[in-house]
């Protein structure tokens, strides 16, 4: 059984005049992600990376569909602190310091008391930032809130790891930081959905969006033909 394992998903939002038109953003997705598995997922501006990450996440819902971690649905409370993400920004409350906001992070995760800020703690020195561990995490540097971010997607160890674009805005040390945490998340048998452009990021399939589906699949050297793979694909059958 894989991993993960998207079924049938669609999803639309509202367009035109008073919303009652429709733009379908993913139509019928269906993909498969192996424990201990990099899949990274490309596509142009508009074919539905971030919004699968979000539906994933639970950030938003599928119009229909399914997704299940393990055979079981997303969402479901045996799930909690399994799925961790990154999304695309820094959707951290700017005046909290960073380890408050970790430990915050793992109380919701129903942590034990007595774990919470060790484990906050480490996850900072992990990334470079345990000297600013008590530092508001606006006053972070982008770079310094993309590693937070990677630190708060990691928390806990989940099976599932879903990363939005992980590398933008990485400064120097992030991206030793990125290729790090991602190899260990490997070693204990995680899977890792990653939406990016980036030519070189280490993984094992590439599948490429194009209006709403998953019109190709192929391997790592997938990535550096993307652009050759678009034009063919927006070309008239």
């Amino acid at each position: 059984m894989a991993l993960l394992s998207i079924q049938g998903i669609h999803k639309s939002y509202p367009k035109g005049f008073l919303g009652l038109g429709k733009t379908e953003v993913l139509r019928g997705l269906d993909l498969e992600l192996e424990a201990g598995q990099t899949k990274v997922i490309a596509g142009p501006n508009g074919s539905g990376k971030s919004t699968l990450l979000r539906i994933l996440a639970g950030v938003e819902a599928a119009d229909a569909g399914a997704a299940l971690v393990d055979g079981i649905a997303l969402g479901s409370k045996q799930l909690l602190g399994q799925v961790g993400y990154l999304p695309d920004g820094a959707p951290f409350p700017p005046e909290l310091p960073a380890r408050r906001t970790l430990e915050l992070m793992a109380t919701l995760l129903h942590m034990p008391r007595k774990d919470r800020r060790s484990c906050a703690e480490g996850l900072l020195e992990k990334v470079g930032l345990g000297h600013v561990a008590r530092r508001p995490i606006g006053q972070f540097s982008k770079g310094m809130q993309r590693r937070f971010a990677l630190a708060s997607a990691i928390l806990g160890d989940p099976k599932l790891l879903l990363l939005d674009e992980p590398t933008d805005g990485l400064d120097a040390e992030g991206f030793g930081v990125f290729d790090e945490l991602l190899g260990q998340a490997r070693q204990r048998g995680a899977g890792i959905l990653v939406a990016t452009h980036v030519a070189d990021l280490p993984c094992d399939e590439v599948s490429v969006l194009w209006n709403g589906k998953v019109e190709r699949r192929g391997g790592p050297e997938t990535l550096a033909g993307l652009l050759g793979i678009y034009r063919e694909l927006g070309q008239p059958a």
